[in-house]
């Protein structure tokens, strides 16, 4: 993504309708999961941070992005552990396995989206879980798509069967 967006999203992510509504919805589906006392969390790709508060509150966080300028946001929160990284190739946290990874709209901006996968999936302890959101349907491409630097939007279908190549077995879906 377009480094200078960071700034704009930093000021409004906790409060604009969309962000808000995308953290609603995935704390929703968090609530159906049952995460340990302690959980271990990665955010890979956490962006300024605006999901940090979220997460923290279930487990012991950590996250990664590409853009230093992004992780400065970030750690402005206190939340989480942090380290820059991209995937598939840079994953800083190699040596941890995790209880839950989250992945909000951050598949679509990697070149290797299934190598990508595949990376997280080696992150995740046995039983563990994926929360991930996509663009959906690339009839829907927009100008917006191009200026945040997508390479993709995903049908359900495109998706879970890029899930199942990664190597995850599908728990729970929502549409």
């Amino acid at each position: 993504m377009d480094a200078a967006l960071y700034p704009q999203i930093a000021a409004v992510e906790d409060r604009h309708w969309w962000f808000a509504g995308r953290r609603a919805i995935c704390e929703r589906m968090l609530d159906h999961i049952n995460l340990p006392f302690g959980a271990l969390i990665l955010e890979a790709g956490c962006g300024t941070g605006g999901n940090f508060p979220m997460l923290a509150r279930r487990g012991q966080l950590y996250a990664m992005d590409q853009d230093e300028s992004a992780l400065a946001f970030a750690a402005s929160r206190g939340l989480a552990r942090l380290a820059r990284g991209c995937l598939p190739g840079e994953f800083p946290f190699a040596e941890q396995r995790f209880d839950l990874v989250v992945m909000t709209d951050v598949l679509e901006h990697l070149d290797d989206d299934i190598g990508s996968l595949k990376a997280v999936r080696i992150a995740i302890k046995p039983c563990g879980w994926l929360l991930i959101t996509v663009p959906a349907l690339s009839w829907l491409w927009s100008e917006h798509d191009a200026t945040h630097h997508h390479r993709r939007r995903y049908r359900a279908t495109e998706l879970s069967d890029l899930l199942c190549q990664a190597g995850f077995a599908r728990r729970l879906v929502s549409r």
